[in-house]
């Protein structure tokens, strides 16, 4: 009810019997005009949450992360052993996200429908689950063992991020690292019977093990 609906400014068009010509049938805005309409920005860049605001179920909500910036090493087998190299800048400047309870979401597809960038938030954003069996029957979700361990499943394969210590420690089938608590640089890795790794998908981890606002699924 404190809301102000603000609507954009009409732009001027040619007459019906004008448009005869290569001229423009919608006259661009006058300097004024486009200062206005540039006034009703809703910010989307910064803060969208419509999918959460239209969630019959409230399976959609909001977080808050730290934007951050860390410079991502892959790790390489070689005759000499683990060879820890440069590879890629990991960035997310978006201070507010969204997660999804796959508990509470009937995928009734409301939150598609509303999107304004054509996305499907019930499935696009971080699924998380409430119980380790609805977790198990997930292709793709996130469940909080505990509130030092987070497990991502993808397919059949399941990765988990551990507080350990100092140290966050990051598994897969497959390969075991180490990371540093503050900047999560990586320390160590152990490639089992793979040539080489890379960690992108750990720092999605650990950017959604520290947010704001998954308490409540962290201490589920």
């Amino acid at each position: 009810k404190k809301s102000k609906r603000v609507f954009g400014v009409e732009p001027e068009e040619l007459s019906l019997k004008e448009r005869i010509s290569f001229n423009l049938v919608n006259r661009a805005l006058t300097e004024e005009q486009a200062v206005l309409e540039a006034s009703r920005c809703l910010y989307c860049d910064e803060l969208c949450s419509i999918c959460v605001t239209v969630c019959p179920n409230r399976a959609n909500n909001t977080y808050e992360i730290s934007p951050v910036e860390i410079d991502l090493k892959k790790a390489l087998k070689t005759p000499e052993g683990i060879a820890l190299v440069e590879d890629k800048k990991f960035i997310l400047t978006q201070k507010f996200q969204v997660f999804n309870i796959g508990n509470f979401c009937n995928e009734c597809g409301n939150c598609t429908t509303f999107c304004p960038t054509s996305g499907a938030p019930f499935r696009d954003k971080p699924r998380f689950m409430l119980t380790l069996e609805s977790f198990n029957n997930e292709e793709n979700a996130y469940y909080f063992e505990s509130a030092k361990k987070l497990l991502k499943k993808t397919g059949n394969e399941i990765k988990s991020l551990k507080f350990e210590g100092e140290n966050y420690l990051f598994e897969t089938p497959d390969i075991k690292a180490v990371f540093e608590k503050d900047g999560f640089k990586l320390i160590k890795a152990d490639l089992g019977n793979k040539t080489e790794a890379e960690f992108s998908e750990a720092a999605e981890m650990y950017v959604l093990f520290n947010a704001t606002g998954l308490e409540n699924v962290k201490n589920n």
